[in-house]
């Protein structure tokens, strides 16, 4: 799994699991990525129109597209974390199984 806060390591299988389909329906959801895209969008528009020698509103763009971009990032994490954690309960349930 990926890096797990402290509260994390403290989920059972099924919260993660859990978390992980949360993760994925805010990701991919029709709104929100509509939403995202929207901001990238203003964010990129924004960028264009600040001229070059006002280089702190530059960046400061540059850092909100970051930290959409971590964002992103960190529900991907939720999301494998929820997919890993379904795999060792499948593996699980198989070995009981037999």
């Amino acid at each position: 799994m990926s890096f797990l806060n402290p509260d994390e390591r403290e989920m059972d299988l099924g919260q993660l699991i859990a978390r992980g389909e949360e993760a994925d329906k805010l990701l991919n959801g029709e709104l929100v990525r509509e939403v995202r895209d929207e901001v990238k969008l203003r964010i990129i528009e924004g960028w264009a129109e600040t001229p070059a020698e006002d280089v702190a509103v530059r960046e400061k763009m540059h850092a909100a597209f970051n930290a959409l971009d971590m964002i992103e990032g960190v529900l991907r994490d939720i999301i494998n974390d929820g997919h890993h954690a379904a795999v060792t309960r499948d593996q699980r349930q198989k070995a009981l199984d037999g």
